[in-house]
Order: C-alpha cells, then sequence, then structure tokens
C-alpha cells in the first residue's frame, strides 16, 4: 500500500507504473475512485482524477474524495452483499 499525504503535488509512481494519468500526473479513476486500468487500485485526494472530472488540489476537494476511497475498499472488504 502507498499512502501519500503531501498536499498540491502529485506522485509520479501511477505514471511511471504505466496507469492512464492526466495532464497533471493524476490517477483516472472511476466515480469509485477506482483506477480506469487496475480494479485493485484506489486514488484520492490530489493524486485522482475521477471520471475526467478536473477538480482543484485542495482540502475542500480532498476530504470528500477520501471519504468516498474508504467507502469503496470497505465494500471490497466486505464482499457483495447477500440477500436473504
Amino acid at each position: 500500500m502507498t499512502v501519500w499525504t503531501a498536499g498540491f503535488g502529485v506522485p509520479d509512481l501511477a505514471a511511471r507504473s504505466g496507469l492512464s494519468t492526466d495532464a497533471l500526473g493524476r490517477l483516472l479513476t472511476d466515480e469509485t475512485l477506482t483506477s480506469i486500468d487496475d480494479p485493485r487500485i484506489v486514488a484520492a485526494g490530489d493524486a485522482a482524477a475521477p471520471s475526467g472530472q478536473p477538480l482543484r488540489m485542495s482540502c475542500q476537494a480532498a476530504g470528500p474524495l477520501g471519504v468516498q476511497a474508504a467507502n469503496t475498499v470497505l465494500a471490497r472488504i466486505a464482499g457483495p452483499s447477500r440477500k436473504c
């Protein structure tokens, strides 16, 4: 697991890994913040470009993205829901 916590910057890890990124180097994700290239990868904050939306690099945008990323990971851990 890699956690990048510096603001207003994007690590080059995604680009160096061959994953799809935007012009600023942010990982391209779907609406659940899952990489469009690898479903095992979730991004948030300044390092994510969800659904191609140009979000401003700020704590105002990063906070909700962190919540969404956590929800995505927790849902995966829980697995598919079972109906009785």
